[in-house]
């Protein structure tokens, strides 16, 4: 019970009532989602997420500030685009026109400097977006010059319509999850965010803190999956809806698959930027929920984004 941080149930999966006062006893959340990773809701028990108000209050206080909500917002978008630009750098060199990828590279990085300059929300969302579509740009060169049949028409979802979005909208639910239960456990409210607005049945706080990881974690494993071969085309499967359009799955033995991949990904060690010393990405996703109390609360200047080399 000790080495639970969660349990995540996909489907229709059943848990005993004594399972149940097991784990809210131990502290340790259920999660429930769709078959397609679709958020349902959270079980814990009344030890879960007990913290000190103040994180909570200040978190609420930052959030009314248009002023301190933005400069919030503005570092976690910087430390998005950072990772997305390494993440291009690593990946394409070699394969995309050395001239398209330094356009993009020097792009990316004037728009990080925009991001972190930014006037208003408003302005930071355009420069969220392009960077966003030159990010995406390149990641479909990516897939296409690893040859082995994977195609990607951009960034698609709800529903994805090809195997590379598959894998990008599933593992970004299961990160959202673990994010998720990184905030509750320090006792703030998921859906009151910096960059995302705020809409009701929207977890704005976990999509804001998602976005740093969004390239590290989640994209850098399916750029792994798609180069090495490790899931194939006949690991999907397509259903025609009423409407005519097609929607891709993973077959049941994929998803199980990419659930083992997403579990090693969080398990690997790396040094944290502020703190210096080797953690799972896992861990991370707790401590950069701490330094946003720190931030919250006053006891650091600013926010400090996860950002990879």
């Amino acid at each position: 019970m000790n080495e639970l941080s969660c349990i995540m149930l996909m489907g229709n999966i059943q848990i005993t009532t004594q399972c149940v006062r097991k784990l809210c006893s131990s502290g340790v959340p259920v999660l429930y989602f769709s078959q397609h990773g679709g958020y349902y809701g959270i079980t814990s028990g009344p030890s879960f997420g007990v913290r000190n108000g103040m994180s909570l209050k200040a978190q609420i206080l930052c959030a009314a500030d248009p002023g301190a909500s933005l400069a919030i917002a503005c570092c976690m978008i910087k430390a998005k685009i950072r990772n997305q630009r390494t993440l291009l750098l690593r990946n394409l060199r070699g394969v995309a026109d050395s001239e398209y990828l330094a356009q993009t590279s020097a792009r990316l990085g004037a728009l990080r400097k925009q991001a972190g300059a930014a006037k208003d929300a408003q302005m930071l969302l355009g420069i969220e977006g392009e960077a966003a579509a030159l990010y995406f740009d390149g990641l479909g060169r990516f897939v296409a010059s690893c040859k082995n049949d994977f195609v990607m028409f951009g960034r698609n979802r709800r529903p994805p319509r090809d195997p590379v979005n598959v894998m990008l909208s599933f593992g970004y639910a299961l990160l959202a999850s673990d994010i998720t239960v990184a905030v509750l456990y320090e006792g703030l409210n998921q859906w009151i965010g910096f960059f995302h607005t705020q809409r009701s049945g929207k977890p704005s706080l976990v999509l804001d803190l998602m976005e740093e990881f969004r390239p590290i974690v989640i994209d850098s494993l399916v750029i792994s999956i798609v180069s090495r071969n490790i899931l194939k085309l006949t690991d999907f499967e397509y259903e025609t809806r009423d409407d005519g359009s097609q929607v891709c799955r993973f077959t049941p033995d994929a998803k199980k698959k990419f659930l083992k991949l997403y579990e090693r990904k969080v398990s690997q060690l790396i040094i944290h930027p502020i703190f210096g010393y080797r953690v799972s990405f896992r861990k991370i996703f707790g401590l950069q929920v701490k330094v946003l109390c720190r931030v919250l609360r006053g006891d650091m200047d600013f926010y400090q984004g996860m950002e990879t080399r």
